[in-house]
């Protein structure tokens, strides 16, 4: 049996479905979303997943095992300029990209087009999660500002 407290909440949510299931809410707006993309297939969404690659590569193979020696040493804020420039460039470009592909999943959900487009945008860049995680630079960065 219910408990009776939760009863008259029960009966409102049931009348709240109904009521909402019985209503036709048209069609609903959309985001414009072509400030950051014209479309998940642009050739643009493929460039700025190229070049986040090849700057993520690059960031890589210039300051691995570098980075705590660099934060260690006298004039560190002049030696980490240029690696938090870097790594801010790569996770703006990164952002526009998972911004873009998340508000496209968010516009039709049940779309298996959008979910696949925002899961591909999410492991687009495992060269990039691993700087992340591994460098903690985005915590040098935000220590900068």
């Amino acid at each position: 049996m219910p408990h009776p407290v939760f009863a008259p909440a029960r009966r409102a949510h049931k009348s709240a479905t109904k009521s909402v299931q019985k209503a036709s809410l048209g069609r609903l707006p959309e985001w414009n979303l072509a400030d950051l993309y014209p479309s998940r297939d642009a050739p643009e969404v493929k460039r700025d997943l190229d070049r986040a690659d090849a700057y993520s590569k690059a960031f890589e193979e210039t300051f691995k095992g570098k980075l705590a020696d660099m934060a260690a040493a006298p004039d560190a804020g002049a030696q980490l300029a240029e690696p938090v420039r870097r790594y801010e460039m790569i996770d703006d470009l990164l952002g526009r990209l998972i911004s873009y592909a998340g508000l496209v999943y968010a516009g039709d959900t049940t779309d298996p087009a959008c979910a696949k487009f925002y899961g591909d945008i999410q492991d687009a860049s495992p060269r990039h999660q691993r700087i992340c995680c591994s460098s903690r630079l985005s915590s040098i960065a935000s220590m900068m500002r």
